[in-house]
């Protein structure tokens, strides 16, 4: 998989309302996040948009806590270079805004939360089932943009890769969102 730090650049140099942006990531609404994407279809090269849409799709995969893996969790201290404090296993990452810590709280193969450390606070990346990403992640995701990187390579360490669509031309994000959007609509009338 490409790395996500394209796309990060690619939201931080948007042109466009940053509430469509943020709109367009964090919603699990497919409805949603199509009419922010032909919103900002107005306001930004279709490359950047792209990215974002590509971005959206992983983000929508992380797993919701708590979560199985494929391997154990201690697999992250014997390859990973995490330490383990005895309930969880967590890393300091450097980026060019700083420092931060990636955690993943749990023990053999059952994780109950992935947490991002930073100065200000631990903000949950996992473990909830509200309708968006949360604003606080999204930040840090922007700031820090090995971050996302950082955590799809312990995933998939953990035998948890994910493979999200990847979106070639804005058409195809309309394309397979209307779609979804057609089959939960006729679902919920049968």
């Amino acid at each position: 998989m490409a790395t996500t730090r394209r796309a990060m650049r690619a939201i931080e140099s948007a042109h466009a309302d940053p509430e469509l942006v943020a709109s367009l990531l964090s919603s699990k609404s497919d409805a949603e996040a199509s009419v922010a994407f032909s919103l900002l279809r107005y306001s930004l090269a279709d490359r950047d948009l792209l990215q974002i849409a590509n971005l959206r799709e992983v983000l929508q995969l992380l797993p919701t806590a708590p979560f199985r893996t494929g391997e154990s969790l201690d697999l992250l201290q014997r390859a990973g270079g995490y330490e383990s404090t005895g309930r969880s296993y967590r890393r300091a990452f450097e980026s060019s805004s700083g420092v931060f810590g990636v955690e993943f709280v749990g023990q053999d193969h059952s994780c109950r939360a992935i947490l991002v450390h930073t100065p200000r606070g631990r903000i949950p990346v996992v473990g909830t089932d509200r309708a968006t990403v949360g604003e606080a992640l999204l930040l840090l995701l922007v700031r820090h943009g090995i971050l996302l990187d950082a955590i799809l390579e312990a995933l998939a360490l953990l035998g948890s890769s994910l493979t999200p669509p990847i979106y070639v031309t804005a058409d195809d994000f309309l394309a397979e969102h209307r779609s979804e959007n057609i089959r939960d609509t006729l679902g919920g009338l049968f």
